[in-house]
């Protein structure tokens, strides 16, 4: 007995919506988080840590290389 496909024999109904969902313009997004700290405060530490390095005499410039 041979298996058949019947889906195309079967007349289907047109759908008034679309079958995808479709995104709601009306809806607000909510805001990202913010962060707590102030983005400086990253430049400053980074500035602060290679004058410590400077301090104690260790060329961190040159280990890179």
């Amino acid at each position: 007995m041979e298996k058949r496909r019947t889906s195309s024999e079967v007349e289907r109904p047109k759908q008034a919506e679309p079958v995808l969902p479709v995104v709601n313009p009306a809806l607000e997004k909510p805001a990202p988080p913010q962060s707590s700290i102030h983005p400086a405060l990253y430049v400053v530490v980074i500035i602060f840590n290679k004058y410590i390095l400077d301090e104690k005499k260790l060329n961190f410039r040159e280990s890179a290389l």
